[in-house]
Formats: structure tokens, C-alpha cells, sequence
């Protein structure tokens, strides 16, 4: 095998050249890979290799011997790759020519990792790096970046420009003290002609002002420029912006490789910066409207409390039957209907006061407005849906200029605006309401088929485990996927408002149950239901569970009724007149979920309960944590003061346990003692 056969083998690109002539004399097939070099035999390398018209400026010719290698690391502007290059005089068959091995070291997946190394060497860039990693003010580092890469290259200045859509949004520069002035965000206009000088890889090079055409040239006189090095900077196919150097000192050997390559990280970290922006507009904004989201709107709730109010209007908002519009018709359609609505209430509030706290639920906190300016914006919103869109939108508003207690002004617009959806439903003749009409035969038609079916599971003594009641579990019996919990269905009920349905249903059938161990002779324990937040807001409830209760004649006092710490967002005034009523007629309360949101142990004197029940969140570390176990002590012995029976949820440990009982914990309930099981099971297990 010849030389250049051997040479051919290599993995490493290798290209022999003659050094006087420059002519290409050979390259191995590692270098024809991937490339469009077709035919090399004859031509210069700088031409063919470099895409030069002339000799490079960078050429080793001249300083190679036979005896060893030279190495160094360049960037090849034409195929815009980073290569560690080794290069040597050899003779080949009595002709000496350069031989050249070219590695290349770009890897896209750890272009920053490698890029900060093959900067080391370059105190500069480095030094930039540095200062982008350790910065905590990204507009402070730009500015000191730029000032670095100006005088890196001896430059007046260097500037970047953010832009979005062809516009510049954002400017950064440092300028030295000299003629050359920072472009000003005044000319935008006329920087898309620097914009558009630019090559087909995003580059532009002046160093002849005179030779621009007069647009360009107009402009660079303007701000006294000479010469100019500008570079786009993009992300997977979407430009960020333009970097750009004023006036650098352009030499002979001009080593513009080490620009491109800082350029590289640049838009790393503006790419960072901008995911950054968004995660931290995301957090309080919605992505689809840009309303304020829940997380803004329960901070301006409590920020409102150090705000001196004339007048406080909410606006309560929901787009009718928006989930059956995106059933029927596409999600794109129902997001255009959002959007076209959010538009319409942007023309008549502040962008500050909009929030869009769901799916399909809108508010409007307008503070200082007198009631005919609120109302007459309200009609124009109204009217203008009326008339001109395709959706409609059931309103609630409440307004004051002496009460400023913003949950309850909400609360009295969340219930007008219910009342004018129910309005819609029950005047509607589209299929909208004969969808919901048919989703709740439906069901009902399973409850009747016995689809959904009612688990046990125990709740104890925590001193000696013996048996105190039981918690009635829904289950929804699947014919296809068998029993399905609670957590996959309930939101579905809730969400069409049908969920009272359901929680009779759990009622009458805690009923049955005590009626059949009557029965059979079993002593009787209570047995809890769980209630929606909706079905408690129902002003006829209690007649409801009234009748169920009394047409089996189950007392009262067996009879619990669950409700979650999220049902006082109902309103506390609200809930207190609820929880008496059940009270007063026998019925057993209990506080579900308890610490599960926010927790506010005042709030609890409000409701009158039975039993509280610790939520598994706050019991799941107490035995490891100190703050968990002196929160859960400090629930439980205010239970202990307000005579109000203290419950665990969701203990599995005997650890747990124990440590419970030494806090002075009632009740028990978990998988420590039992998981939900079938009445049968039940009854055998802890009644017989």
C-alpha cells in the first residue's frame, strides 16, 4: 500500500498542498466526506479550503520544517467548523509539499462546555465567560462583555441589538470616549439595510466604508464608523439579534475566528435569558392571553390590603360552554374565542386589573371607578359580544366604595354571574344545553345501573386502634378498565356542576348501609360523606339531606358530612350559616383535607365542626421533621382547646403512630389500619 493510500485510511481529514504554488495535490476521502469539493487537482487550497480569492492571511508555509509538527487551532469561515490543526513539510515520491491534518472539535451538543475550553488560552474571551456565569445582573454583564470584545480587538465599541420580528426591542452598548457614537434606537428603520447587508451565513464585513452602497454608508457616516464587523445571532432558526464591533483595528492576519466564536455563547446566554423571561412571565401570567394568572391575582389581593381605595369593582367572567366549542369544533377555535374576549375586555380595563384565573374564567379587580363608568364599560363588553362574536359570556359584577373586602365582593359576582349561566342553560335551544342535560341523564343512568359503588375505610382510636366510623369512598366501576378512583372523575362532575348528583347518591347510600347492619344487629358507627364545595353553596342542601336521612330512619348523629378546607374560598360568612344549620340538626362536621392550602387556624372558628382532619401532607414528615411535628402539635392541641375532634389522614407507619398519640391525636385513618375496602369486607373485618 502506498502513502496516499494509507493516508485515504485516516479518520482525520489530511490534504497535501504545494507551498509555492498553493495547488491542492491531495485529499483523503475523510476530507471529501460531506463535502462539495468535487475536484481539487490544480486549484489553491485558500480557494477550495478556505473559500479565499487569495492566499490566506493566516498561512504556516513559511514556517514548516520536516522535523516536526505545528500545531494550532483555527476556524474555518467557510465550512464553519472549529479544527486543531498539525501541519509539516513532507516529501512525497522526491516532492516536498505541506501536509495538513485537520480535527475537528465542534460538537453541537457541548458547544459551550468546549467552546469555554478552547477559549482558555484567550484571556479576553475567557474572561468573558466568567463574567456571564457569575453575574447575577444579565444587563450589567452584557455591558461589560461588550466593553471587553471592543477592546479585545482595540475596537471604539461594540453593540448588540435584541430583536423580534425584524424590530429591535432591546439595545446594549459600550462606546470609548471617542468620534465613533452608539447607534441609536431612533434609526431602527435604518438599520435593516445593515440588517440586510448582511451574507447569506448572517455576516458582514466593512472595512472600507466607501465601498458600501449609500444607505449603509449614510449611516455609518452618521455615527462615524470606518469599519464595521457585525454577525447575526440566532437560535435553531429564529434570530435573536445582531452583535456588532465598531472600528476595530484591522491588521494583516486580522484573527476575526475568535468573534465568531464568543458569538456562539453570546446567543447561548440570550437564548438563557430569554427561557428565563418567559418561565418568569409564565409564573404569573397566562401563555395565552397574558392576563395575569391565579398566582398574580392572589398577590394583588393581598397587596390591595395597603391600598387606599375610593371604589373596588370585580367583574366575574365565564365564556358559556367553552369545552363543548373545543369538543366540537377544535381547540383552535376555542382559543380563538378566548382571545377574542380577552381583547375585548383589554379595550375597557387595564391590562393590570385582568386575570384570567381558569380555562374559561375571567376577573376584573377595577379599582377607582364610579359605578356608572363600571356598569356603562360592563354593557359595552356585553354588547359588543352580542353583536359581533360568535361566543357568548355569562357576567357577574359586584361593586363598593365602603366594603373593600375583595373575596366577598368576588363571591357576590361569582354568584350573579352563576345565576346568568343558569339563565343561558335554561333559555338555550342550541345543543350546548342539551349536551349538558345529557350528560346528566347519563349520569344518573349509572348511578341506577349500580356503576358507582361505595368502599369503606375504618377511622380509630389512635390510643388503643379501636373502631370509631368509617369514610364512605366513591368508585366508579368501569366495564372495560374496572374500578376507576375518585381523583379521574370527580373534577369532570364538578366542572359540569352535576357533582350533588353524585354526593346524594354517596348519602343514601351511608344510609342503606347503616339500615342493613341495624338489621343484622351490628353496633352502629358513623359513617362520613363527602361533599362538594358546590353542593354545600346549594341554599336547599339541608332540605335535600334532610329527606334522604329521614326516609331511612337513621339518626342524625351517625350521619358525618365532609367538607374541604378549599370550601371556604366559598366565603366564611357563607359557610359558617351552612355549618350551623347541619349542625343544628344533629348532623356530625368534619374539615377535610386541612392544611392541604394555605391553613389559617382563625379562619376555623367560623365553621362549626366536629372533627378536623389533618391532611396527609402535613402528617408524612413528623416523624422526621421538627417544623412538620410543631405544626401538626400546634393543630392539635387548638383542637383540644376548641373541643373539636382532632383526626390523621394517610398514616402508614406504626411509627407515625405512636409519635401521634403522644401529640394527644383522636382519630386515626390510613393505610396503617386499613385501605377503602367493600361493605362486605368491611363489616367482617372490623363489625363482627
Amino acid at each position: 500500500m502506498d502513502e496516499l493510500a494509507i493516508l485515504d485510511e485516516l479518520e482525520d481529514v489530511v490534504y497535501l498542498t504545494d507551498p509555492d504554488t498553493y495547488e491542492v495535490y491531495f485529499i483523503n476521502r475523510a476530507g471529501l466526506k460531506n463535502s462539495p469539493i468535487k475536484e481539487y487537482k490544480g486549484l489553491p487550497c485558500y480557494k477550495i479550503l478556505q473559500g479565499k480569492e487569495h492566499p490566506c492571511e493566516f498561512c504556516t508555509n513559511k514556517i514548516l520544517n520536516e522535523k516536526q509538527f505545528l500545531v494550532w487551532e483555527h476556524y474555518n469561515d467557510n465550512l464553519q467548523r472549529h479544527f486543531i490543526l498539525k501541519d509539516k513539510m513532507i516529501k512525497l515520491n522526491g516532492k516536498k509539499l505541506k501536509m495538513e491534518i485537520a480535527v475537528d472539535i465542534t460538537e453541537k451538543e457541548v458547544v459551550s462546555t468546549q467552546l469555554a475550553k478552547k477559549l482558555e488560552s484567550r484571556e479576553k474571551l475567557v474572561e468573558c465567560i466568567q463574567i456571564f456565569s457569575e453575574c447575577t445582573d444579565f444587563d450589567a454583564g452584557m455591558h461589560q462583555v461588550l466593553k471587553n470584545l471592543a477592546e479585545y480587538y482595540q475596537a471604539a465599541g461594540a453593540q448588540l441589538f435584541e430583536t423580534e420580528a425584524s424590530a429591535i426591542t432591546k439595545s446594549y452598548a459600550w462606546y470609548d470616549d471617542g468620534e465613533a457614537k452608539a447607534f441609536s434606537k431612533a434609526d431602527a428603520n435604518a438599520y435593516k439595510c445593515l440588517f440586510a447587508a448582511c451574507d447569506s451565513k448572517g455576516k458582514l464585513m466593512i472595512d472600507n466604508v466607501d465601498k458600501t452602497d449609500s444607505e449603509v454608508k449614510k449611516l455609518c457616516m452618521k455615527y462615524n464608523v470606518s469599519a464595521l464587523m457585525m454577525v447575526e445571532l440566532h437560535k435553531e432558526g429564529k434570530t435573536l439579534g445582531y452583535i456588532m464591533i465598531i472600528n476595530p483595528m484591522l491588521r494583516p492576519g486580522f484573527d476575526r475566528s475568535l468573534f465568531n466564536s464568543l458569538v456562539t455563547f453570546i446567543e447561548a446566554e440570550l437564548d438563557r435569558q430569554h427561557v428565563h423571561k418567559h418561565f418568569e412571565f409564565l409564573g404569573y401570567h397566562d401563555g395565552l392571553t397574558g392576563f395575569n394568572n391565579r398566582n398574580r391575582y392572589m398577590d394583588h389581593i393581598l397587596q390591595l390590603n395597603d391600598v387606599k381605595l375610593k371604589s373596588l369593582g370585580i367583574l366575574y367572567c365565564d365564556i358559556n360552554d367553552l369545552k363543548h366549542i373545543n369538543d366540537s369544533r377544535g381547540h383552535d377555535i376555542g382559543d380563538l374565542a378566548i382571545l377574542r374576549f380577552s381583547k375585548i375586555l383589554s379595550e375597557y380595563f387595564n391590562q393590570r386589573d385582568l386575570f384570567r384565573l381558569g380555562g374559561d374564567e375571567f376577573v376584573v379587580i377595577a379599582q377607582n371607578l364610579d359605578i356608572r363608568d363600571f356598569r356603562e364599560r360592563i354593557r359595552s363588553i356585553q354588547m359588543q359580544i352580542e353583536t359581533h362574536e360568535s361566543f357568548s359570556v355569562s357576567m357577574g359584577y359586584a361593586w363598593s366604595e365602603t366594603n373593600f373586602n375583595i373575596r366577598e365582593l368576588t363571591r357576590q359576582a361569582d354568584e350573579m354571574m352563576y345565576l346568568n349561566k343558569q339563565h343561558y342553560y335554561e333559555n338555550s335551544e342550541k345543543d350546548d344545553y342539551r349536551h349538558y342535560s345529557y350528560i346528566r341523564q347519563e349520569l344518573i343512568k349509572s348511578i341506577e345501573m349500580g356503576s358507582f359503588v361505595v368502599y369503606l375505610q375504618p377511622k380509630v382510636y389512635a390510643s388503643d386502634g379501636r373502631i370509631y366510623g368509617a369514610e364512605a369512598l366513591v368508585r366508579y366501576q368501569h366495564e372495560k378498565h374496572g374500578l376507576i378512583p375518585p381523583g379521574h372523575f370527580i373534577y369532570l362532575l364538578e366542572r359540569e356542576r352535576i357533582i350533588e348528583v353524585l354526593d346524594l347518591y354517596v348519602l343514601k347510600q351511608a344510609c342503606l348501609i347503616l339500615n342493613q347492619w341495624r338489621e343484622e344487629g351490628i353496633k352502629l358507627i358513623p359513617i362520613s360523606v363527602n361533599f362538594s364545595r358546590l353542593t354545600i353553596a346549594d341554599d336547599k342542601i339541608l332540605e335535600k339531606m334532610l329527606k334522604i336521612v329521614d326516609e331511612h330512619a337513621i339518626e342524625h348523629s351517625l350521619i358525618e358530612i365532609e367538607i374541604t378546607e378549599s370550601t371556604d374560598m366559598l366565603d366564611r360568612e357563607l359557610m359558617g350559616i351552612i355549618t350551623r344549620q347541619i349542625r343544628e340538626q344533629g348532623f356530625l362536621l368534619s374539615l377535610d383535607d386541612f392544611g392541604s392550602n394555605y391553613t389559617n387556624l382563625a379562619s376555623l372558628t367560623e365553621v362549626d365542626m366536629n372533627v378536623l382532619k389533618l391532611d396527609k401532607s402535613l402528617v408524612d414528615g413528623i416523624c422526621q421533621d421538627h417544623v412538620s411535628k410543631s405544626v401538626v402539635k400546634s393543630v392539635i392541641d387548638f383542637c383540644a382547646e376548641m373541643n373539636i375532634t382532632s383526626l390523621s389522614e394517610g398514616v402508614e407507619m406504626k411509627e407515625q403512630v405512636e409519635l401521634l398519640v403522644q401529640l394527644g391525636c383522636n382519630l386515626i385513618q390510613g393505610y396503617y389500619y386499613g385501605r377503602p375496602a367493600p361493605v362486605e369486607a368491611f363489616t367482617q373485618q372490623w363489625l363482627k
